[in-house]
């Protein structure tokens, strides 16, 4: 059993939003030490885990989020913003702008599938 299935097993909704926030708070918990820029990820009450990748550029900061569109509808959208722009932001103690450069739409409705889709394109952002 992967750690994924096994977590998903523990959970006692039915509801898959519900489902999904149990996971990706979990997964945030778990990844959160290894994003040096955690604070400035790019939130909101339909986005579910942004997680830090590289940028398009070396002087760019990247993050990868999972997002509900609607009730039937997840995408993984990636954000851009400059490095500087981050610095600036935790001198002024401010929000850097983020931009929504691009968008993948995960077709399947599972929870399993949902993650999957998005640990695969967390791969590819990180060039692996």
């Amino acid at each position: 059993m992967t750690i994924l299935s096994d977590l998903i097993s523990r959970i006692k909704t039915p509801n898959l939003v519900e489902q999904m926030r149990i996971i990706t708070e979990t997964v945030l918990e778990e990844e959160s030490s290894d994003m040096e820029y955690i604070d400035y990820r790019p939130q909101g009450p339909n986005l579910f885990l942004a997680l830090q990748v590289p940028g398009r550029t070396p002087t760019q900061i990247g993050f990868l989020a999972l997002e509900r569109e609607n009730e039937d509808s997840w995408l993984v959208s990636f954000w851009t913003t400059k490095e500087s722009d981050i610095k600036k932001a935790i001198e002024s103690e401010t929000k850097p702008s983020l931009k929504k450069r691009k968008m993948h739409e995960i077709t399947d409705h599972r929870p399993e599938k949902i993650l999957t889709e998005y640990a695969k394109l967390m791969k590819f952002y990180h060039g692996e």
